[in-house]
């Protein structure tokens, strides 16, 4: 497992999915604004946080623009940090699914808004 102090932890960059995610929705790598050549261990951090806390992978919210799919190297970060047993002969979009749905529910507000 990569070390995680050469993993830069963003706040900003993880309350950012946490509002994504709560809405249901999926954010593109450009709309997060963290710049191409560290948002993949900014990425891979908050993953790690998140799986060390025993929530589901909450940057699986964040997608490729046009077409609406997870990066390169998701299904190796899910590995990684221990939400799947192992990349190999796993289904990038199916494992991309269940973590999404699993996300969406963990974040969802539990409450309707037209609380008494």
């Amino acid at each position: 497992m990569p070390r995680t102090d050469k993993y830069p932890f963003r706040s900003d960059l993880r309350a950012k999915l946490v509002d994504v995610a709560s809405r249901g929705e999926t954010i593109n790598y450009l709309e997060l604004g963290a710049g191409r050549a560290m948002i993949g261990r900014y990425l891979y951090r908050i993953a790690h946080e998140e799986a060390v806390a025993g929530r589901p992978p909450l940057t699986s919210v964040v997608v490729r623009k046009g077409i609406g799919l997870p990066g390169e190297g998701f299904l190796e970060a899910m590995a990684q940090v221990g939400y799947i047993e192992e990349a190999a002969g796993q289904d990038e979009r199916s494992v991309w699914e269940r973590a999404l749905r699993e996300t969406y529910e963990y974040w969802r507000p539990k409450l309707r808004d037209d609380l008494k």
